[in-house]
């Protein structure tokens, strides 16, 4: 299975190479501003979110999301708006196409006002624990919005990823792992998580951070699974 991957859009909607999935891993909207105009974007049939998963749909290939701490509008409303779209949307839920298991999870460590949220307090990221454990033991393809702790999630000095979800995909060992959140964190690597077992991990975000703006930069990645 052709699998390809993008994160970050905020609104900036890429090409999209030939494959069989596309996987977005969060913050699909602009998410910031008045929240009617980012729902009619979500909705446009001439140049927006709606007309964009159309246009994918007719060249066959399926869109699997899941939100991101911009999303606003799919923390509030969830598979109640998510579902009018021609996609799949995974809220800590999985879905199986092709003999090829994907689950997908929104939820990041607090970060001020944002949507998906841990709780502010949150000593040894107990919510994200329960949260990452949802996910499956046979999962193949995991969407994520955070970046695992230490991979691609460097902010100054720190790494802002979820230890918590480090440690679940340790124990899960998919076989790829995408996400985003951290603009500039884009890129891709293998690690080893045990005996023979190798995961890829990768940073998807489609745009960058350029004076306060977001701008497109990185393409889709493509991965064979």
């Amino acid at each position: 299975m052709r699998i390809a991957a993008t994160s970050d859009l905020h609104g900036h909607l890429p090409e999209v190479p030939d494959c069989d999935v596309l996987c977005i891993a969060g913050d699909i909207g602009r998410g910031d501003i008045d929240p009617r105009v980012d729902a009619a974007w979500w909705t446009n049939v001439v140049d927006g979110f709606l007309h964009w998963l159309h246009e994918l749909r007719r060249r066959n290939i399926v869109v699997i999301g899941v939100a991101g701490n911009h999303d606003f509008i799919l923390e509030h409303h969830g598979h109640k708006f998510a579902d009018l779209l021609p996609w799949i949307y995974l809220q800590d839920e999985s879905i199986e196409l092709g003999g090829v298991k994907f689950h997908g999870t929104p939820w990041q460590r607090w970060q001020g006002g944002w949507a998906f949220n841990s709780p502010e307090v949150d000593p040894g990221e107990e919510f994200l624990r329960e949260k990452f454990a949802l996910i499956p033991d046979d999962t193949d393809v995991l969407i994520a919005h955070v970046p695992p702790a230490g991979f691609h999630d460097r902010v100054g000095r720190s790494n802002v990823g979820s230890i918590a979800l480090n440690r679940r995909i340790e124990q899960v060992c998919p076989t790829l792992a995408v996400y985003g959140h951290i603009h500039h964190g884009y890129g891709v690597e293998q690690v080893d998580t045990g005996e023979y077992q190798r995961v890829t991990l990768a940073n998807v975000s489609h745009t960058a951070v350029v004076d306060g703006r977001y701008v497109p930069k990185n393409a889709p990645v493509v991965f064979d699974v």
